[in-house]
């Protein structure tokens, strides 16, 4: 697999990651970007050139992305270097990477990696299920009130609330503004282990998601 060294070199460079980690800056959505996103996406570039050669093009959140015609490369490569960058700015475990590869703009594989947490999960992982009532929510939806929401919590993390759906420790995953690289992992293994997952009030099947747009997503067991 292709991400199997891109995970390999994240993981021995986890003590040089976390010593940028309080070096930041704000973007111009207020967001927090560290050098340690900026550090996992140079690993995760040279990973890519070694592999795929100039076959590729990598859509990232800490990029500019203004292909029009993504057809023209045979892989393309969504990246989130770190969702959860206040988490992890801030000392908390509850942060990931995550990465998605289309090859001829079909799903090839995918992963999601909880350093802090040390939990994987890829493409032909296997999974043991639990059955949580717990639903995660990300801070975008909006509650008129929080009466009759039953069990919920707020992790501050899209792919760590992902993960957890499709482990079973979570039952659903909702967002009403997710960017591709938020989702786009999460969802195509949700889709592997036989979730149902809905992008803008549909069934999705695991087709590309343009960086251009935000995306409502539910993942459910």
């Amino acid at each position: 697999m292709i991400l199997d060294g891109i995970i390999k070199k994240i993981t021995q460079n986890l003590t040089r990651i976390y010593k940028f980690s309080s070096n930041k800056k704000l973007k111009k959505d207020k967001s927090i970007l560290t050098d340690s996103d900026i550090i996992i996406q140079k690993i995760v570039l040279l990973e890519l050139k070694k592999k795929l050669k100039n076959k590729y093009y990598l859509i990232s959140e800490e990029k500019s992305n203004n292909v029009k015609d993504y057809s023209k490369y045979k892989y393309i490569v969504t990246l989130d270097p770190i969702d959860g960058t206040e988490n992890f700015y801030s000392g908390l475990p509850e942060w990931g990477f995550s990465i998605s590869i289309y090859k001829d703009l079909k799903h090839y594989e995918s992963c999601i990696f909880l350093p802090a947490l040390k939990k994987l999960l890829k493409t032909n992982s296997k999974v043991k299920r639990k059955n949580s009532r717990i639903k995660s929510f990300s801070s975008s939806v909006k509650f008129k009130s929080l009466k009759d929401r039953g069990e919920f919590r707020l992790f501050g993390c899209c792919v760590y609330s992902i993960y957890h759906v499709i482990k079973g420790s979570l039952k659903i995953y909702r967002s009403d503004q997710a960017n591709s690289w938020d989702i786009l992992a999460g969802a195509n293994l949700a889709i592997e282990h036989g979730l149902n997952v809905e992008i803008d009030n549909k069934k999705y099947y695991g087709r590309f998601l343009h960086p251009k747009k935000k995306y409502k997503i539910q993942i459910s067991n």
